[in-house]
């Protein structure tokens, strides 16, 4: 159909003005529009070869026709990566099932302010009644290299049994390094109460580590002017940049690292906790992953780095979190309705 559509400009240019400058940037701009188009089933290309069976359409005209549909065309396919996501979203939670597995590797990624101190006094504590052995760096590790990624990968493969490797880290997809037998797990918090957190672990922190990553002149800022600059614990759309990993557009928070996050979280994560409700986490946790989590209800959870200061937010607070940290909203959303979805095929009331 795409050869046609140049087919019919050819036709339509070469009694009349045979190597015009037109007609070869007509024939160029459909082909564009045509490789745009192709694998997004997009038809604004029809459209033009419609026009071009009128004849009383002037050069110019056509010109100044194009590249508005191309631009049409450009401009619609950067939306369809979020239309795509979101039909596999749906087709994910018809398939969520209260599958058992036993992985060899699993992944802990600590995201910042969402319970993951508190959760790593949990592993430490099952780690010495269960059958698996627990790596925990307390510090972070974001931007890995290759170098960092293959040495991560060597040592899961190394272990002779089951291997908890819990650190601050970004999505690393370990399949590119040989290891397939992995699973992730981790916890995400509403939005705007986990921004909050971090804006208050950093300001009024009484740590000195922290103290010292605070810039001095941001101490006594207000939340909004940390929100606008994002200054430190204040990164928008944090919890998206975790599960999307180490491409460049990852830091950015739009569609495309959305996107990309949720295709992670749907293929690697066996299992993403609400920090809102963690005992029903616990228990589908439990469910899921048994000879890692079997015997978590069996012990008392106890919240670690609560902020000593708290704070209660305006509307327009809460609005301005909300816009900045909209693919985290959505991540959440979505999150939360798997997790339901889980627990329901689990037979667990939530």
């Amino acid at each position: 159909m795409i050869l046609g559509t140049v087919t019919q400009v050819g036709r339509y240019c070469a009694p009349r003005s045979r190597g015009s400058k037109w007609c070869l940037y007509l024939v160029l701009s459909l082909l564009l529009v045509g490789v745009v188009s192709y694998k997004s089933g997009f038809l604004h290309y029809i459209l033009v070869a419609q026009v071009l069976k009128r004849r009383h359409y002037s050069m110019q005209e056509l010109s100044d026709m194009i590249p508005h549909e191309t631009n049409k065309l450009l401009n619609h396919s950067s939306k369809s990566v979020v239309r795509k996501q979101e039909r596999l979203d749906v087709q994910s939670q018809d398939i969520i099932s209260c599958e058992l597995i036993d992985p060899k590797v699993v992944f802990v990624i600590r995201i910042a302010k969402c319970a993951s101190t508190s959760f790593v006094q949990l592993l430490k504590s099952l780690s010495k009644d269960s059958a698996y052995n627990l790596y925990f760096h307390p510090s972070g590790a974001y931007d890995w290299d290759v170098r960092t990624m293959t040495q991560v990968a060597d040592m899961a493969k190394a272990k002779h049994k089951r291997f908890v490797y819990a650190r601050h880290f970004y999505y690393v997809d370990f399949h590119r390094f040989d290891l397939n037998d992995f699973s992730y797990v981790t916890f995400v918090r509403d939005p705007v109460s986990r921004f909050v957190s971090s804006f208050l672990y950093y300001h009024y922190s009484s740590k000195a580590h922290i103290q010292s990553i605070l810039d001095p002149t941001h101490k006594n800022e207000t939340l909004l002017n940390c929100l606008d600059q994002q200054h430190e614990g204040c990164a928008h759309n944090l919890m998206t940049r975790y599960f999307c990993g180490h491409h460049r557009f990852c830091k950015l928070g739009n569609d495309a690292a959305l996107a990309n996050a949720m295709t992670n979280l749907n293929k690697d994560f066996a299992f993403v906790g609400l920090v809102e409700e963690m005992q029903l986490s616990f228990k589908v946790l439990a469910k899921t992953i048994p000879n890692y989590f079997g015997n978590l209800m069996t012990s008392e959870a106890g919240m670690v780095n609560k902020n000593e200061h708290q704070r209660q937010l305006s509307e327009v607070e809460i609005e301005r979190i909300e816009e900045a940290n909209a693919a985290d909203v959505k991540l959440y959303k979505h999150a939360q309705t798997l997790l339901h979805s889980k627990a329901l095929a689990c037979g667990l009331k939530h």
